[in-house]
């Protein structure tokens, strides 16, 4: 009936917007493909190696990012559960009186909060996806971990390690990284359409 209509054209919607994420994830990891088949000169290829590889940690947090608040942002429940399971939120106190000015302004709350937050802090991350969106990250995420170390010491230390050690980043090291962000970009996508559809079958 119409109802069903209404739902099946809700729910392309809601998928459509993340398939969107997705493809933007896409394009970027392809074009830090297209550039590893670049020559770069040796004194320089370092450097470039370098950014490739803060890209593809970039890549990944912006899809993050852009899933999540696109989320909350669509769907009134969501913002709701992220509210009332986020411990930042847990210890504000509202006095009576300003209840409903707070209600009003939680959302511009949440989206500047979600807007600072440093995507690539997956301890902060993992349990916000699995609390508001019940989506599990998986389990083995070593290597993207390690990664993000990297990014850090490339970002914040030149390159060096806490040691002062030179991380040296190869062709390969990217690849191999690019391999297992789309792996877990995959699994997140795939989750979230499963959830999309056990609610539908609910509804």
């Amino acid at each position: 009936g119409h109802s069903e209509d209404h739902v099946d054209a809700y729910i392309f919607d809601s998928i459509a917007s993340f398939t969107e994420h997705h493809k933007a994830f896409q394009n970027s990891i392809d074009s830090v493909e297209a550039l590893l088949e670049e020559r770069v000169a040796g004194e320089h290829e370092q450097c470039f190696l370098r950014l490739l590889f803060v890209n593809v940690i970039t890549s990944v947090e912006t899809y993050l990012s852009d899933f999540f608040i696109t989320a909350i942002a669509s769907d009134k429940t969501l913002l709701r559960r992220y509210v009332e399971t986020n411990p930042d939120f847990a210890s504000e106190r509202i006095p009576l009186s300003t209840v409903f000015t707070a209600f009003e302004e939680i959302e511009q709350k949440v989206k500047s909060g979600l807007v600072q937050l440093a995507w690539h802090n997956f301890s902060r991350v993992k349990p916000m996806f699995k609390n508001t969106l019940l989506v599990s990250f998986p389990n083995d995420l070593g290597n993207i971990f390690r990664a993000i170390l990297v990014r850090h010491d490339i970002v914040h230390r030149n390159g060096k390690n806490a040691e002062g050690k030179t991380h040296h980043i190869t062709k390969k090291d990217i690849k191999d990284l690019i391999r297992d962000v789309r792996e877990f970009v995959l699994t997140i996508e795939t989750e979230w359409a499963g959830i999309q559809l056990q609610e539908s079958a609910g509804d």
